[in-house]
């Protein structure tokens, strides 16, 4: 029955005399913005219950991306028969909490959503890029926008947020703010199986079950990279933790900002803060390998090093942090920032900057990047994931590393246990506390894991149009959860759904008669407008 109440809401509204089976088939469009991670298994699922998205449409000349396959667990598009879809947006580098919080997704020339993708980010993952328009329904451009309905990311609700959000008058305007996990992946660590002189790799360890290459971090390994001390492919600790010199040349990390960010960093500041090694490959002198990159969105004068989704990284895009101080930049180490969400795929996978060249990537690069891409091959070179010690293998000296795949982030995120009751259920602080496993101590774990969330409104306006796009979203909710194929298609794009204990909880929230979402006039929404 469960997953059968969202969709119920459209036939209510059908039978009702709400809306009429034409506007429910053609005019029914919910729509989203958020991280890029979940943006292929978003896709599949949207197009699965409700029509698929055409795409369509363009921007200075570059036409926009069209319609998504299938997805393999997918026995058809629409299956629920409703119509209507459900639209999102990743291909931009904007404050997406920013615009939930004041209902509106902007425009390419809002100075505070800055940083669209008009060429459909194509130079990164080509055909692969997710459409966010659907020409057949006049949508082109986030101008055909006709409403904004939900986030999604990895970085939770934060005191921050629930403090914007009452400053700004949304409880009054929208309700609260709702948050709930979609589901569960890894971040993987990829490279394009070049070192930094744009020779191939010498992996010479076994592939790991599940896994797609022989490289191994030890977790000293991992710190050591990304505090900047380990610059090289042939430092002796990667050789000796992988049978042999890997390579040679520099090792360049591309960062980025978004939610793969902060559950890096945040899995970095927990994991990395008691390890140790040289300074260099040329001075054996001991140092920290904290990390030591602190939180661009925090308050001067002493921002924390910690999980963020903006990080202030040692990039010649980011001299200095927000008060001031200078980033320096280790000797040695190699970073830079990630123009786009995506554009990290760019510089793994294309040759190296020659006269002429549009295009070009960074031989020897490693990035954080969506499990979906794990073996896929763009220009000539294929994308495979490093193998990363997870805190059970580092305390019983067991061996192994462990590859990203959707299993290793169940194990991982099992330890993440909601304790909620009728009261903290409503306070989004309370889920984002129970929600995150930064250090994942459980065996077979993979130690770079979190959540999606979810990040909705309680209350939600009657569209002037007749249709409603609460109601989408909703019945899509009760699919996401309550069904079997649901999950397939999730663990096609590397992600696991949520627990039965998780499950419990989103349920009654979201059936909340007093608390849970709901359109204007209704539950706890009949004095309230709600967001368009």
């Amino acid at each position: 029955m469960r997953r059968l109440f969202g969709l119920a809401l459209i036939v209510m509204a059908l039978t009702n005399g709400l809306m009429t089976a034409a506007e429910a088939q053609t005019g029914s469009v919910a729509i989203g913005v958020g991280s890029w991670r979940p943006a292929y298994a978003l896709r599949q699922l949207f197009d699965c219950f409700y029509d698929q998205a055409k795409g369509g449409g363009s921007s200075a000349g570059v036409s926009k991306p069209g319609p998504w396959a299938k997805a393999a667990n997918c026995p058809m598009f629409n299956g629920s028969g409703a119509g209507g879809e459900i639209l999102y947006v990743s291909h931009l580098s904007a404050d997406t909490k920013q615009m939930l919080r004041v209902n509106s997704i902007g425009s390419p020339s809002d100075p505070a959503n800055t940083k669209y993708c008009l060429l459909p980010c194509a130079y990164a993952y080509g055909s692969s890029a997710v459409p966010y328009t659907d020409a057949t329904r006049s949508i082109t451009s986030y101008a055909n926008y006709d409403g904004f309905h939900f986030i999604a990311g990895e970085a939770p609700v934060s005191a921050a947020e629930m403090t914007a959000w009452a400053a700004a008058g949304n409880l009054s305007k929208y309700g609260r703010l709702i948050q709930i996990p979609m589901g569960a992946a890894g971040v993987a660590l990829m490279f394009g199986g070049k070192d930094g002189n744009n020779n191939p790799l010498n992996m010479l360890q076994p592939v790991p079950s599940g896994g797609s290459s022989g490289l191994n971090l030890s977790r000293n390994a991992l710190c050591g990279i990304y505090s900047g001390h380990i610059t090289k492919w042939d430092n002796p600790i990667l050789t000796a933790l992988n049978g042999g010199v890997l390579g040679g040349g520099q090792i360049t990390i591309y960062a980025s900002t978004g939610g793969m960010n902060y559950l890096l960093t945040s899995a970095l500041a927990s994991q990395c803060q008691f390890e140790i090694g040289p300074n260099n490959e040329t001075d054996p002198t001991l140092v920290s390998y904290a990390f030591p990159w602190t939180d661009r969105d925090a308050p001067c004068p002493n921002p924390p090093a910690r999980g963020a989704l903006s990080t202030n990284w040692p990039t010649p895009l980011t001299p200095q942090d927000q008060c001031g101080k200078t980033n320096a930049l280790p000797a040695g180490m190699a970073i830079y920032q990630a123009s786009l969400p995506g554009s990290e795929i760019a510089a793994l996978t294309y040759p190296p900057y020659a006269p002429g060249a549009t295009l070009y990537g960074t031989p020897g690069s490693i990035a954080a990047v969506p499990l979906r891409y794990i073996n896929t091959t763009i220009v000539s070179s294929t994308l495979k994931a490093i193998n990363i010690e997870s805190e059970w293998d580092l305390a019983t000296g067991s061996g192994q590393f462990q590859p990203p795949t959707w299993q290793g982030a169940e194990i991982a995120m099992a330890q993440a246990v909601p304790q909620l009751d009728d009261a903290t259920r409503l306070n989004p602080l309370a889920w984002s506390l129970a929600g995150q496993v930064p250090n994942p101590v459980l065996p077979g774990a993979y130690p770079i894991s979190g959540f999606t969330w979810i990040e909705m409104y309680q209350c939600y306006a009657n569209h002037a149009n007749g249709t409603n796009p609460f109601l989408w979203l909703r019945s899509w909710l009760d699919y996401l959860y309550g069904s079997d194929q649901a999950e397939a298609i999730l663990r096609e794009n590397g992600f696991v759904g949520m627990s039965p204990a998780w499950k419990e909880e989103i349920y009654k929230l979201l059936n909340d008669p007093a608390n849970g979402p709901a359109q204007h006039g209704n539950s706890g929404c009949t004095s309230v407008a709600g967001a368009y």
